[in-house]
């Protein structure tokens, strides 16, 4: 044996000669192995000028002077380099990586690191079903800062071998699971509560494609607040412990309103619940409260005793909106107060049904003039306006074209020529100006004869109020859908357009329009068009149209065919039976007239409007007997408290007629329509 088996340190031979010189060797090696701190282990080659004494770990793939010593610490004694090959178990410090490393028999490892443990046990002892584990009062999991070359994130990820499998946290009871939550036997996020650690149930879902939340148990809403009973109206409304209600038990001592409510915050949902017996109503933006605290409901919401509301806030528009409750009045109460009694009536009969429809006679229940062949931008259905892009096209209305569809409009292309045509529908301003700034979003019902494109497109007019341009299309060709591209330049915003594709002859929804409408609006519209031109005999068919505030589209709701009837009176009016077009010979009741003996003239009685126009009317004059329309001489005004506009009254009008059509015949019997149409 010429060295030791573990520091290879050599022997002195029984008589050897020069015993110092071996035994000077051995105190070298044992000089670079004891207390071993080796500069740096990633270097391949040696340093050019090494200081005596020096140590390193050759890394692997070395060359030069240290070609062949891989792993070996090199050590420069008397201006060689000694290589000391290593032992399992031995030990170095690397200065260069400030790291302990130990051999393992093949490769230096960093006693840092804990790679392929079998199990690790902090405080307590780890085993094979629980290879981590820690006993501890507080665990900390820091980022790495940028500033230290990290991310400044942190994440604890659990990753499970397949969609079946559960990573999951649980939460325990002296080792009994009472809560659990995670991707528990599926791709879904579940939570799951116990009371024993047996028996479990799934408080919620959340889908993992939709990111929806389904809650298979009840929902229980804590703070309540009952704030004192409501002895005024409110504004800016926000009683003590407002900040921390889920709920809030309002009662008051006679009808009351709220005009707005404080607290608001984005996504903040509360409940208010009318635990009085007298009638508390949310008002629509009411004026009267600061804009951020206001209600944005579409109409004025009356909670009658033992309603309920429930609001949510939506900080881009800031206003609370309704989720679901109350009775919701068919205007807005601002617009409300400046209708007639009679319209006001209606508006709070027509309580309890949702989401507003701003279109008037959506369907086209209502046809007060003639209907038949339409030129473009030409009233047919009250209310609506057909458009071509050059010939006239024949309106008709279709009856029961399906269950639950007693009325659509029918336009349908008369002209030899292909072209595009469609319909459209302007909102005064009075009962439209409530949704600037506010999303909405356009539904209806559809068909075509022939398999095409249906075009659709929510528009604003930015000019003076009611004064609008009937026609907005500019260039039926274009494919640009803005304005000066399709749709006119001037004073025109286009607040959407959206497209479906319609097989022939089938009834189909469309695809819902969305889009914000702007503060500069004082007219909205809604219009339809084929998107490229269509032979003749094609047919359009449309009805149930919506458009509502909001941002997804809520179920058609059929107004009553007698509230239509009143809102299309305010713009059109006649003395003909409803089904019966002005201008046809009629033997119904109608306007007797007077003659005067020192004139031609024959005086009629006056006629009250059935509502109140919109503005003063234009009046057309027709014979009952024939039809033949007659001319107008003057027009008496009939004095009331809405006063005279343009020599008409606002409410009532008295004629004087060419005796031409009457015919000087004492008790001749005439008609009347009167428009104030946009």
């Amino acid at each position: 044996m010429t060295e030791t088996a573990h520091l290879h340190l050599p022997l002195i031979e029984a008589s050897q000669a020069q015993k110092h010189v071996t035994h000077n060797e051995a105190l070298q090696i044992l000089d670079a192995v004891i207390q071993i701190a080796v500069q740096d282990r990633n270097r391949t080659t040696p340093p050019s000028s090494p200081a005596e004494g020096v140590r390193h770990v050759v890394a692997a793939g070395a060359g030069g002077a240290w070609a062949g010593q891989d792993q070996a610490i090199a050590t420069w004694q008397g201006g060689a380099w000694l290589f000391l090959a290593p032992n399992a178990g031995w030990c170095v410090w690397s200065a260069a990586d400030a790291a302990l490393l130990a051999f393992d028999g093949a490769v230096w490892r960093s006693l840092q690191s804990l790679d392929n443990l079998p199990h690790l046990g902090v405080n307590t002892t780890a085993d094979a079903s629980n290879r981590l584990s820690v006993k501890t009062n507080t665990a900390l999991l820091a980022a790495i800062a940028a500033a230290e070359a990290g991310s400044g994130d942190v994440r604890l990820q659990l990753s499970k071998e397949s969609a079946a499998r559960t990573a999951s946290v649980v939460f325990s009871d002296n080792y009994s699971g009472r809560a659990e939550f995670g991707l528990v036997g599926s791709d879904a996020f579940k939570l799951k509560v116990s009371a024993d650690g047996a028996a479990w149930v799934e408080a919620f879902t959340i889908d993992p494609a939709s990111g929806n939340l389904a809650l298979p148990r009840g929902l229980t809403l804590s703070g309540v607040v009952a704030p004192p009973q409501l002895a005024a109206n409110q504004n800016d409304y926000a009683p003590a412990g407002l900040a921390s209600a889920a709920v809030l038990q309002l009662a008051s001592d006679a009808a009351r309103s709220l005009s707005g409510l404080s607290g608001g915050a984005e996504g903040r949902v509360i409940v208010l619940i009318n635990v009085g017996g007298q009638p508390i109503t949310l008002l629509d933006d009411g004026a009267a409260s600061a804009a951020a605290n206001r209600f944005a409901l579409g109409a004025a919401i009356a909670m009658l005793p033992r309603q309920a509301v429930t609001l949510r806030y939506d900080g881009t528009a800031a206003r609370w909106q309704a989720l679901a409750g109350g009775a919701s009045y068919a205007l807005s109460y601002g617009a409300a107060q400046a209708l007639s009694a009679t319209q006001q009536a209606r508006a709070r009969a027509n309580a309890g049904v949702p989401n507003r429809n701003y279109l008037i006679n959506p369907s086209g229940e209502i046809a007060q003039s003639a209907i038949g062949s339409q030129a473009d931008a030409s009233y047919d259905f009250d209310q609506w306006l057909t458009l071509t892009q050059a010939a006239a096209v024949s309106v008709s209305s279709v009856a029961d074209a399906e269950n639950g569809t007693p009325f659509m409009m029918r336009s349908l292309q008369a002209g030899a020529a292909a072209q595009r045509f469609g319909r459209l529908q302007w909102l005064e301003r009075l009962f439209c100006r409530e949704l600037r700034g506010q999303p909405v979003v356009l539904s209806a019902r559809v068909r075509s004869s022939v398999a095409a494109t249906l075009r659709y497109a929510i528009v604003e007019w930015t000019g003076t109020p009611d004064a609008i341009a009937k026609d907005v299309v500019n260039d039926w060709s274009s494919a640009s859908l803005t304005a000066g591209g399709f749709f006119t330049a001037a004073y025109t915003t286009v607040v959407g357009t959206g497209a479906t594709a319609l097989a022939a002859n089938v009834l189909s929804d469309i695809a819902p329009l969305t889009g914000t409408v702007s503060s500069a609006m004082n007219n909205l519209a809604v219009l339809f068009w084929t998107d490229a031109a269509q032979p003749q005999n094609v047919t359009l068919d449309i009805a149930k149209v919506k458009l509502e505030r909001g941002g997804v589209p809520t179920p058609f709701v059929a107004p009553r065919w007698n509230a239509v009837l009143a809102d299309c009176l305010r713009y059109y009016a006649k003395t003909y039976a409803t089904g019966v077009a002005p201008g046809t010979p009629y033997a119904g009741g109608g306007l007797q007239h007077v003659v005067e003996a020192a004139s031609n003239y024959a005086s009629l009685p006056t006629w009250h409007f059935p509502v109140e126009m919109r503005a003063a009317p234009s009046v057309t004059l027709y014979s009952q007997a024939t039809g033949a329309t007659g001319q107008i001489f003057n027009m008496t005004a009939v004095a009331d408290v809405s006063g005279v506009v343009n020599g008409i009254s606002s409410k009532s009008c008295s004629p004087n007629v060419n005796n031409v059509l009457v015919g000087g015949t004492s008790g001749l019997i005439a008609h009347l329509t009167v428009s104030a149409r946009l």
